[in-house]
């Protein structure tokens, strides 16, 4: 696979989140893995509608940005 454009991030691992701190959450989450071309590995929560918008799949790339990392 070749290493993702400058400000672009592989996706590792997409997992749905039903709750947090033992709080249930208003809207449905989704726990994102990813990694830039350095290498380095990034999380983050987002709303799930926001990573179908995104078309975010495992092994897919998406802009940093996207993510707001």
């Amino acid at each position: 696979m070749t290493a993702p454009a400058e400000g672009a991030l592989r996706i590792l691992k997409l997992e749905p989140v039903d709750f947090c701190c033992g709080e249930v959450l208003a809207e449905s989450q989704m726990w994102v893995l990813a990694e830039d071309r350095t290498g380095k590995r990034l999380s983050r929560r987002i709303p799930a509608t926001k990573a179908g918008e995104l078309g975010l799949l495992p092994g897919g790339f998406c802009r940093r940005s996207d993510l707001h990392i």
